[in-house]
C-alpha cells in the first residue's frame, strides 16, 4: 500500500483539531494515518511555532534596544562637538585635550537618561560619589561610537595631537614674551603677568585676522574714588589695549610700571609677529582646525543619518560581543 502524503495544511489540521481536545487515536482513524504519525508531526509543528514566536520577540527586542544604543551613539556626538569646539587660546596651562574630553563625557551620558533610567540607573540622581559611573558609562559609549565609525576615531586622534602641539608652540611663545620683555628692563613680575595677554593678542591678530590694537593709559572711576587721598603718583593706572570691537586692560600699577610696559609693548609684539616666531604655532593652528572641519563633518553626517555605521562590541551581535580572550582565542584557531 502506498504510503499516505502529508502536507502542511494536513498537520494544521491535526493542531486545530487537537486544541479542540481531539486524540491522536481518533485524529489518525479520521485521516487514515498512524495516531504516533500525527502525534509526532503535531509535536514538531508546535516546538517551531515556539521557536518561531520567541525568535520574533527576540527581534522585536533586539530592535528597541538596537534602536537604543544608536540612539544613545548619536546622542554621544555632543560630546565630540563639544570637544572640538573648545578654543584652544583659551587654555592657561599646557592641558592636553583629554583632559578637556573627560569633562565633556559625563553631560554626553546624562542625555541617555530615559534609556538608561529603564535599565534601573537612575543617571539623573547622580551624586558625586556617583560621577565616576556616569564617566566611564560616557568612556564605554564613546569607545563604542569610535568602533562604529574608526574614521572618525582617526580624525579625533589627529585633532588631539593637533591640540598638543598647538599648545606647545603657544606656550613656547608665551615664555618667548616673557624674554622679551625683561630683555627690555622690565621687572620680571610685571614680565610674568602680561606674557599672556600680548600672546593672545598676537594671536587673534595673525591667525584670526583681529583688527591691531593700540595702547592708552586710564584711571578708572572706581579707582578714582578708592584713591582719591593719595597723590597723583601712587594712583594706580591701567595699560589698556583697544581696537573698534575691544577693550582690554592688560596690566594694573603704579604709573611708572604702566608707563614702562606702555613703552615697549608694541616692540615686544612687533617681535612676536615675526615669522620664525609666528610660524610654528601658525603651522599647528592651521592643521588643527583642518581636523576640526573634518571632524564637524562626520558628525553632521551622524546627525542626519540617524545611525553609525558599522557594529561595535555593545551591538546586538554574537561576534562582536565576545569576550577578548574568547576573541583572541577564536581568531587563532581560524588561522
Amino acid at each position: 500500500m502506498a504510503r499516505k502524503k502529508i502536507d502542511d495544511k494536513m498537520v494544521a489540521e491535526w493542531i486545530l483539531l487537537r486544541g479542540k481536545g481531539r486524540s491522536y487515536r481518533s485524529i489518525g482513524l479520521q485521516y487514515d494515518v498512524d495516531p504516533r504519525t500525527v502525534k509526532s508531526r503535531v509535536e514538531k509543528a508546535s516546538e517551531e511555532y515556539e521557536k518561531e514566536h520567541w525568535e520574533r520577540v527576540s527581534q522585536q527586542v533586539d530592535a528597541k534596544y538596537l534602536d537604543e544604543h544608536y540612539r544613545m551613539l548619536i546622542q554621544m556626538t555632543s560630546a565630540v562637538m563639544e570637544m572640538i569646539s573648545l578654543n584652544p587660546m583659551n587654555t592657561i596651562q599646557k592641558q592636553l585635550a583629554p583632559s578637556y574630553f573627560d569633562i565633556c563625557l559625563e553631560p554626553a551620558t546624562h542625555k541617555a537618561t530615559q534609556f538608561l533610567a529603564a535599565r534601573s540607573l537612575d543617571i539623573a540622581s547622580i551624586n558625586e560619589i556617583e560621577d565616576s559611573q556616569a564617566s566611564r558609562l560616557g568612556h564605554k559609549l564613546f569607545d563604542a561610537l569610535m568602533e562604529h565609525e574608526p574614521s572618525l576615531k582617526t580624525n579625533i586622534d589627529a585633532w588631539k595631537s593637533d591640540w598638543a602641539k598647538f599648545q606647545k608652540t603657544r606656550f613656547d611663545l608665551i615664555e618667548e614674551a616673557k624674554n622679551l620683555f625683561k630683555h627690555f628692563n622690565i621687572a620680571d613680575t610685571m614680565a610674568e603677568r602680561i606674557k599672556k595677554q600680548i600672546v593672545d593678542e598676537v594671536l587673534r591678530y595673525k591667525l584670526l585676522g583681529e583688527e591691531p590694537c593700540s595702547s592708552s593709559v586710564d584711571t578708572s572711576d572706581k579707582d578714582n574714588e578708592r584713591i582719591q587721598n593719595r597723590s597723583s603718583r601712587s594712583k594706580p593706572v591701567r595699560l589698556v589695549r583697544y581696537n573698534k570691537r575691544i577693550k582690554t586692560t592688560v596690566y594694573k600699577g603704579s604709573a611708572e610700571e604702566v608707563a614702562a610696559a606702555c613703552k615697549v609693548y608694541d616692540q615686544v609684539l612687533l617681535q612676536l609677529c615675526h615669522d620664525e616666531r609666528i610660524g610654528p604655532v601658525q603651522d599647528s593652528y592651521s592643521s588643527l582646525m583642518e581636523h576640526v572641519k573634518v571632524v564637524e563633518n562626520y558628525v553632521d553626517r551622524l546627525l542626519l543619518m540617524g545611525k553609525p555605521q558599522d557594529q561595535c562590541s555593545l551591538c546586538l551581535n554574537r561576534q562582536k560581543r565576545l569576550p577578548l580572550s574568547e576573541k583572541q582565542a577564536t581568531q587563532r584557531s581560524d588561522e
